[in-house]
C-alpha cells in the first residue's frame, strides 16, 4: 500500500462504538435538549441551571434565562481545558493522560460535560446529590451517612443519651431502639429506588441484580482515541467545520445519529475529499493535502493512540554501547573484540 487514495481500506477501529452509555447527539443538539415534536417533557431553559457560572458557560449572546439551551460541539468536546468559557466544574475527574498539546480532544467526564444537566439527586425536593462513580455499596453507605447526619441534627438529644455499658461476653444482648433506624433505613431505600429507576439508569446499562437496592452499571468504555492506529491532529483541521466531518452529530441532518451505537468517526471517504491528488471536481476543488502513509502512521506502532509512553519502554534499560549495537550485550563483546577499523 503506498496511497491513501487508491490503495486504503476503510478505518477498521471506527466500525462499532464500545462506549456503553445511552446518549444520543441529536437529542442533545436539539434546542432545550427534548425529543422533538410530541415530547411532552419542558424543554432545559438556562434558569433550570442552578449554577450561575455554569449557566453562563452555556449562554450564547443574546439569551435570556428562560432561553432553551443550546448545545454546540464545542459545549462538550474541547481540545483543552483552557477552550471553555469558564473554568471546569470542580470535584473529583479522571486526569487525562499526556497528549501532544492540542492534538486529541479531552476525554468526556461526568464532572464537566453531564453534572451541570444531569445532577445525581436523591431526592425531588432536595439540591443534594450523591457523588458519581460509586459503587453501589459505597452509595449506600454514604446515604445511610447522610441521614444518619441529618436525624441527629434534628434530635441532637440523641447525643446528650445515656449509653449502657457494653454486655460482657456470653450475656444476652440488650434490646435496641429500631425507630431511628427503620427511619433511615427506609428512606435509603426510597433514594435508592429513585436513583435506580430516574437516575443511574438514565444514562448508564445496568447489570441483573435480584438483591434489592441500586444495580451495579456496566463500565461505559468510552474511547479515548477512535482511531487506534493512526495519528490524527485535531489542531491541524480546527479551521473547518465540524458539520464537514461529523454531519450525523448535527439534529437537523437527515441521517442524524439518534443511537448511542452510531459511531459518527468520518470514514474515509471523508478524508479522501481533502488528502488525495488536487483535482477539480462536479462539487469544486478537492485533495491537494498530504496522502502519503507517513501523513498519518508512523513505524513500530509508534502512532496507536491511547498508550503512554510506559507502555512503550523496553524491557531492560541499556548503556550506550549496547544501544549503539543493537541492544544485545553479547553483541556489544563481540564487537568490542573486533579490529577497528583504519
Amino acid at each position: 500500500m503506498t496511497r491513501f487514495d487508491l490503495d486504503h481500506p476503510d478505518f477498521r477501529s471506527a466500525r462499532a462504538d464500545a462506549g456503553r452509555l445511552k446518549f444520543s447527539h441529536w437529542r442533545h443538539l436539539m434546542p432545550g435538549i427534548t425529543a422533538g415534536a410530541g415530547d411532552k417533557t419542558p424543554p432545559w431553559t438556562l434558569v433550570r441551571i442552578a449554577d450561575p457560572v455554569q449557566r453562563n458557560r452555556y449562554r450564547h449572546p443574546g439569551q435570556t434565562d428562560d432561553s432553551p439551551v443550546q448545545l454546540q460541539c464545542d459545549s462538550c468536546h474541547q481540545l483543552d481545558s483552557g477552550d471553555f468559557p469558564v473554568p471546569p466544574v470542580e470535584g473529583p475527574s479522571p486526569a487525562p493522560r499526556a497528549r501532544c498539546f492540542g492534538a486529541y480532544m479531552l476525554p468526556i467526564t461526568y464532572e464537566n460535560q453531564c453534572r451541570t444537566c444531569h445532577p445525581l439527586s436523591y431526592e425531588s425536593d432536595s439540591a443534594d446529590v450523591v457523588p458519581h462513580g460509586q459503587s453501589p455499596g459505597q452509595i449506600r453507605r454514604w446515604l445511610q451517612g447522610n441521614y444518619v447526619g441529618q436525624y441527629l441534627e434534628h434530635n441532637p438529644q440523641l447525643l446528650e443519651q445515656y449509653l449502657p455499658p457494653r454486655p460482657l461476653p456470653g450475656a444476652p444482648s440488650l434490646p435496641l431502639q429500631e425507630t431511628a433506624r427503620k427511619r433511615i433505613d427506609h428512606r435509603v431505600a426510597v433514594a435508592e429506588a429513585m436513583l435506580s429507576q430516574a437516575v443511574c439508569g438514565k444514562c448508564h446499562l445496568c447489570l441483573p441484580s435480584d438483591r434489592p437496592g441500586l444495580a451495579a452499571v456496566v463500565p461505559p468504555q468510552i474511547p479515548q482515541a477512535w482511531l487506534n492506529y493512526a495519528r490524527f491532529d485535531h489542531s491541524a483541521h480546527r479551521a473547518v467545520n465540524c458539520r464537514q466531518c461529523h454531519p450525523r452529530a448535527y439534529a437537523d441532518d437527515p441521517q442524524a445519529s439518534r443511537r448511542s451505537s452510531d459511531v459518527l468517526i468520518p470514514r474515509r471517504d471523508t478524508c479522501l475529499a481533502c488528502h488525495g491528488p488536487r483535482r477539480v471536481t462536479a462539487e469544486g476543488l478537492q485533495g491537494g493535502a498530504r496522502f502519503d502513509c507517513a501523513e498519518c502512521h508512523q513505524y513500530h506502532h509508534g502512532s496507536v493512540q491511547g498508550i503512554g509512553a510506559q507502555v512503550r519502554d523496553p524491557q531492560h534499560k541499556l548503556d550506550l554501547q549496547q544501544f549503539l549495537s543493537g541492544g544485545s550485550s553479547e553483541r556489544t563483546d563481540n564487537i568490542a573484540r573486533e579490529k577497528p577499523r583504519q
